[in-house]
C-alpha cells in the first residue's frame, strides 16, 4: 500500500512539474545571437515602407519613424510600440493587418521575414541600440494568462477544463479543514488538503479536479476578483513558506513568491493581479510582483504572527491583522498607514471586505465581529457571533456574511449583523465558512476535516465534501456501489409503477359499474316526468311569454339609454370639432407665415450660389491658363538643358545660366500654380456649401407648402363633419321621444304575464313533490361517482408520481453509469499518462537537436556570407577611390587644350563606367544585408 502511494505521489508531481520543464526549456537562450535593435534592424525596414508619410518634416497621425524616441513616444492616439508587450504595440497590428488601416496604404504587404524582425524587436524589449539593455515589463505575467479585469468576466466564468481527479497523497484518517474558498463567479469550491487541494462543483457537490501543492500544508485558498486565478499559500510549519497561483481552467502553476522559513498563514493577490501580500508567524508583511517575483515592500507593523490579509475589491486599500489584536488598513499603492482599528480584545483570525470596498469585517478570538467604515475607521456594528471565537469571515455578492466559530456552528448574517441562519453538526470547532458563487449555499468545516454543504434558504443538508480525495480505483469502486445500489432502486420503481397501473384499472371497472346503475334511476325518472310533461309545457310556454317580454322591455330601455349617450356623444363630438376648426385656421396662418419666410430665404441663397458659381469658373480659368504657363516653362527649361547638353565647352557657361533662368520662373510658376489651385479649392467647397443649403431650403420649402396642403383640406372636411353633426342631433331628439312610450307599454305587459305565471307555478310544484323519492336515487349516485372519480385521481397520481420515479431512477443510472464510464477511462489515461510524457519528452528532444543542427548549419552559411560582403565592400572602397581621383584630375584639366579635353571626355566616361560598377556593387551590398537580417 505504501509502495502504491508514493508511486501516485511522484506521478502526480511529475505531471505537475512538467509545465515549469518545458517552460525553462522555451525560455533558454539560443545561442549567442545579437539583440535585434532600432538602429541596424528596424529603422532600414521603417526607411524602406514606412517614412513617405512617417518622417520628422511630414508625420501623419502625428507620428514619425525617423528616429527611436519619436517611435517610442507615439502619435496622437498615444503610444503604439511597448516594449516586451507584442499584444499592447498597435503598430505590430497594423502592419500586419490585424487592425485598420492596414500600414503601409496602397501598397503591397511588408514581406513576412520583415514583420518577424518587428516582432522579435518588440518581444526583446524594442532596443534602440546593440548596446541598450531591455526593460522589464511592467505587466504581470499572470495578467497576460488571463487578463486583469477584477469584477465579473465577460464571458463564462472561468472553470476547470480537464484536471485529474488523483490525489497526491490520501491518508486513512482526515485532518483539520485548513483553508477554503469559493469562486465569485462560477459553481466551485477550492478545499485544502495535505499537499494539494480539491475542486468541487458546487451545484452536483462532484470532484471536479486535484491540484498539486508540493509546498506542503494550504492555509489560505483565495480566488481572483474575476474568477480566473486560484492563489494558495502555506507550506511547512517552522520550515518553509510560501504562495503559488494556479490557472483555474488550466490548473497550470503560473508564479509562486516568497521563501519564508514558516508557514504562509495570510495572504491575498491584488484585484489587478500585480501583486501578493502574505504573512505568518515571522510577523512581517511582504509584498511580492507576480511579473518577475520579486518583493517589492515589507510592513514590519505587527507584534505577533500575521493572520489575516486581504485586499479591497477596488484594490486601494489592504487590510492586515495579527495574533495580537492588531488590526490595521494600509493604502495598497504606498503602503502608507491608513488605519489603526482598535477595539478587538483577542487575536484577529480573519478579514472579509464588503463588495463596495466601504465595510471591513474582522473576525476575533474575542467571539465578536466588527464592522469598520471605511471613511474614518469608525466600529458601525459589533456582535457576538461564536461563543469561544470566531475563526473565519466571508462576504457575498449580496452583502450577506458567513462565519465559523468555535462553538461548532456556522451561522449566516444580513448585512446590517443580524442572524439569518445556524447550521450544526460538527464535532470540532468549525475552521472556514464560504457562501457558493450564488449566494444559495453555504460550505462550512471543522477542525476533524469534516466538511457539509446546506442549502440556505431552507437550511437543508444538501451533501458531505472531503479534502482527503480518495483514489481512482476508490472513486470507480465507490461509483460501482451507487450504481448497484440505484440499478436495484430502479427495479423497486418499475414494480411500484405496475402495481399502481394495476389499481388503476380496478377503479376504472368500479366506476363503470356505478355509472350502470345510475343510468337506470334516470331511465325511471324519465317516465315519471312524462307524465306532468303537460304541466311544464304550460309553464315553459308562460315563462318564455314573461320571458320575451321582460327582454323586450329590457331591449327598449337599453336602446333609450343608447340613444341618450348618441345624442350626448355627438353633441361633445360637434364641440370638440369647432374648437379643432379654430385651432386649424391657426395652425394654416403659421404655416403659410413659415412658407412665406422660407420662399425669402431661398432666393437669398441662390443668388449667393450664383456668385459663388462665377468665382469658381474664373477660379478654375486661372488655374487652367496657369498650368499651360507652367507646362511651357517646363519645355523650356527641358530645351535648356538639351542645349546644355550639346553645347561646346566655351559655350556651357552662357547656356547653363539660360537654364538656370528657365529653372527660376518654372520654380516661381509652380508657385502661382499651387496658390490658384487652392484659390480654386475653397471656392469650389463655397459653392458646394451654397449649393447645400439652398437644397436643404428647397426641401424646407416643399415640405412647408404640402403641410399648408393637408391642413387645407382637414379645414374643410371638418366644416362638413359640423354640419353633418348638427342634423343628426335634431333627428336623434324625435327618435329619444317615440322610444318613451314603447317602453311604458312593454312595462305593462309584462305586469300582466307575470301574474299567469305564478298561478301555473303553484300548480307545478303539487306535480314535482311526486318525483322527490327518484331525484334523491339520482343524487346519491352522482355522489358515489364523484367519491369513485376522486378515488381514481388519487391513483392517477400515484401512478403518474410513480412513473417518474422509475424515469428518475432510470435515468440515474444512465447517468451514474456514464459517469462510471468516463472515470475508468479517465483512471486508464492517467495511468498511461508517464509512458505518453516519455515519448513527448523524446520526440521534444529529437525537435530541439534538429534545431540545433539547423541553427549550426544557418551560422556556417551566415559566415560566408560575411565573407563576400567584406569582399564587395573592399571593391566598392577601392572603386569609390579610383572615382574620386578620375574628378580630382577632370576638375584640373577643364581649362587645358583641347587634347586635354578629349582626355577629360576620355576619363568621364572612365567615371561613369566606375560609378555603374559601384552602384551595382551597392545594391549586391544591399541584397546581402537583407539576406544577413532574415
Amino acid at each position: 500500500m505504501k509502495s502504491e502511494l508514493t508511486k501516485l505521489t511522484l506521478t502526480c508531481l511529475l505531471v505537475s512539474g512538467l509545465g515549469s520543464l518545458a517552460q525553462a526549456q522555451e525560455e533558454k537562450p539560443a545561442g549567442d545571437k545579437p539583440n535585434i535593435n532600432y538602429e541596424d534592424h528596424i529603422k532600414p525596414i521603417f526607411r524602406e515602407h514606412c517614412m513617405v508619410c512617417h518622417n520628422p518634416d511630414d508625420a501623419k497621425g502625428g507620428f514619425s519613424l525617423g528616429n527611436y524616441g519619436s517611435v517610442m513616444e507615439g502619435g496622437a492616439g498615444g503610444e503604439v510600440v511597448i516594449g516586451g508587450d507584442l499584444e499592447s504595440s498597435r503598430l505590430y497590428a497594423l502592419v500586419t493587418g490585424a487592425e485598420s488601416p492596414k500600414m503601409p496604404p496602397n501598397q503591397d504587404s511588408i514581406a513576412v521575414a520583415k514583420l518577424d524582425t518587428i516582432k522579435q524587436w518588440i518581444e526583446m524589449g524594442a532596443l534602440e541600440n546593440s548596446g541598450s539593455v531591455a526593460k522589464k515589463s511592467n505587466k504581470p505575467a499572470i495578467a497576460m494568462e488571463a487578463g486583469a479585469s477584477i469584477g465579473k468576466p465577460e464571458g463564462p466564468a472561468a472553470m476547470p477544463e480537464k484536471l485529474w481527479r488523483q490525489p497526491v497523497i490520501h491518508t486513512p484518517s482526515t485532518g483539520a479543514l485548513t483553508a477554503m474558498a469559493h469562486s465569485p463567479w462560477a459553481p466551485i469550491v477550492a478545499i485544502a488538503g495535505l499537499k494539494q487541494i480539491s475542486i468541487y462543483q458546487t451545484e452536483s457537490m462532484e470532484l471536479l479536479g486535484v491540484l498539486p501543492y508540493p509546498a506542503g500544508v494550504p492555509y489560505i485558498l483565495r480566488f481572483s476578483r474575476n474568477g480566473e486565478m486560484l492563489m494558495a499559500g502555506g507550506g511547512r510549519g517552522a520550515h518553509s513558506g510560501s504562495v503559488t497561483v494556479y490557472n483555474v481552467r488550466t490548473g497550470k502553476s503560473l508564479v509562486t513568491v516568497g521563501d519564508e522559513l514558516d508557514a504562509v498563514l495570510a495572504a491575498d493577490i491584488s484585484p489587478d493581479l500585480s501583486k501578493i501580500a502574505l504573512g505568518g508567524p515571522q510577523r512581517i508583511v511582504r509584498i511580492y510582483s507576480t511579473a518577475d517575483g520579486e518583493l517589492l515592500h515589507e510592513i514590519r507593523k505587527h507584534t505577533d504572527w500575521v493572520t489575516a490579509i486581504e485586499y479591497s475589491p477596488d484594490g486601494i486599500l489592504l487590510a492586515t491583522g495579527d495574533r495580537a489584536n492588531g488590526l490595521f488598513v494600509w493604502e495598497a499603492e504606498t503602503l502608507q498607514e491608513y488605519l489603526n482599528l482598535q477595539g478587538h480584545s483577542a487575536g484577529i483570525n480573519s478579514v472579509s471586505w464588503q463588495p463596495d470596498s466601504n465595510i471591513l469585517a474582522s473576525a476575533s478570538a474575542d467571539g465578536s465581529v466588527k464592522l469598520w467604515e471605511m471613511l474614518d475607521g469608525k466600529n458601525v456594528k459589533s456582535y457576538n457571533a461564536h461563543g469561544g471565537g470566531v475563526q473565519f469571515v466571508s462576504y457575498t455578492h449580496d452583502g450577506r456574511m458567513v462565519t465559523a466559530g468555535r462553538d461548532k456552528t456556522s451561522k449566516v448574517w444580513s448585512p446590517e449583523g443580524n442572524e439569518l441562519k445556524k447550521f450544526e453538526g460538527f464535532t470540532e470547532l468549525t475552521t472556514r465558512a464560504v457562501f457558493d458563487h450564488e449566494g444559495k449555499r453555504v460550505i462550512a468545516g471543522d477542525w476533524a476535516g469534516t466538511i457539509k454543504a446546506w442549502d440556505v434558504e431552507s437550511g437543508t443538508h444538501v451533501a458531505d465534501l472531503t479534502a482527503n480525495v480518495p483514489t481512482y480505483p476508490t472513486q470507480i469502486e465507490h461509483q460501482a456501489t451507487r450504481l448497484t445500489e440505484w440499478q436495484q432502486t430502479s427495479e423497486k420503481a418499475i414494480a411500484a409503477a405496475a402495481a399502481a397501473e394495476k389499481s388503476v384499472a380496478d377503479k376504472v371497472a368500479q366506476i363503470a359499474a356505478t355509472q350502470k346503475s345510475m343510468e337506470e334511476s334516470k331511465a325511471k325518472l324519465g317516465e315519471t316526468n312524462k307524465q306532468i310533461e303537460t304541466t311544464k309545457q304550460a309553464l315553459a310556454q308562460l315563462e318564455k311569454q314573461v320571458a320575451t317580454q321582460a327582454d323586450e322591455h329590457t331591449k327598449l330601455v337599453a336602446q333609450m339609454d343608447a340613444w341618450q349617450k348618441e345624442m350626448v356623444a355627438m353633441t361633445s363630438q360637434r364641440d370638440e370639432t369647432e374648437k379643432q376648426l379654430v385651432a386649424l385656421a391657426a395652425k394654416k396662418t403659421e404655416q403659410e407665415k413659415q412658407q412665406a419666410e422660407l420662399t425669402t430665404q431661398l432666393t437669398a441663397k441662390q443668388a449667393e450660389l450664383a456668385t459663388a458659381s462665377t468665382a469658381l469658373a474664373q477660379s478654375q480659368e486661372k488655374v487652367k491658363a496657369e498650368t499651360a504657363k507652367r507646362d511651357e516653362l517646363t519645355k523650356q527649361v527641358e530645351a535648356a538643358q538639351t542645349k546644355l547638353n550639346d553645347s561646346a565647352e566655351e559655350a556651357k557657361a552662357g547656356v547653363a545660366k539660360e537654364l538656370e533662368e528657365a529653372q527660376a520662373q518654372l520654380v516661381a510658376a509652380n508657385a502661382e500654380l499651387e496658390k490658384s489651385t487652392a484659390a480654386a479649392a475653397a471656392a469650389e467647397k463655397t459653392v458646394a456649401d451654397h449649393k447645400a443649403v439652398a437644397d436643404k431650403l428647397t426641401a424646407s420649402l416643399a415640405e412647408t407648402k404640402t403641410q399648408v396642403e393637408a391642413t387645407t383640406q382637414q379645414l374643410t372636411a371638418m366644416t362638413t363633419a359640423k354640419a353633418e353633426l348638427d342634423k343628426k342631433i335634431e333627428a336623434q331628439k324625435s327618435v329619444v321621444a317615440e322610444g318613451q312610450k314603447k317602453i311604458e307599454a312593454a312595462q305593462a305587459a309584462v305586469t300582466t304575464s307575470k301574474k299567469q305565471q305564478e298561478e301555473t307555478g303553484k300548480q307545478l310544484a303539487s306535480y314535482e313533490g311526486q318525483v322527490k323519492p327518484l331525484t334523491e336515487a339520482i343524487a346519491k349516485s352522482d355522489e358515489q361517482m364523484k367519491k369513485l372519480a376522486e378515488e381514481k385521481g388519487k391513483l392517477d397520481a400515484d401512478l403518474a408520481a410513480k412513473k417518474q420515479g422509475m424515469q428518475q431512477a432510470t435515468a440515474k443510472v444512465a447517468d451514474i453509469q456514464a459517469k462510471h464510464e468516463a472515470l475508468t477511462a479517465e483512471w486508464a489515461e492517467f495511468q498511461a499518462l508517464p509512458a505518453k510524457l516519455k515519448q513527448e519528452d523524446q520526440q521534444l528532444a529529437s525537435s530541439v537537436e534538429a534545431m540545433q543542427q539547423n541553427i549550426a548549419a544557418a551560422e556556417a552559411q551566415m559566415a560566408e556570407l560575411e565573407k563576400s560582403m567584406e569582399a564587395k565592400k573592399k571593391a566598392v572602397d577601392e572603386l569609390t577611390e579610383k572615382l574620386t581621383a578620375a574628378k580630382d584630375l577632370l576638375n584640373k584639366d577643364r581649362s587645358a587644350s583641347s587634347d586635354k579635353a578629349k582626355m577629360a571626355r576620355e576619363e568621364t566616361e572612365k567615371m561613369a563606367e566606375a560609378a555603374a560598377k559601384l552602384e551595382a556593387l551597392r545594391e549586391q551590398q544591399r541584397l546581402l544585408e537583407e539576406l544577413y537580417q532574415k
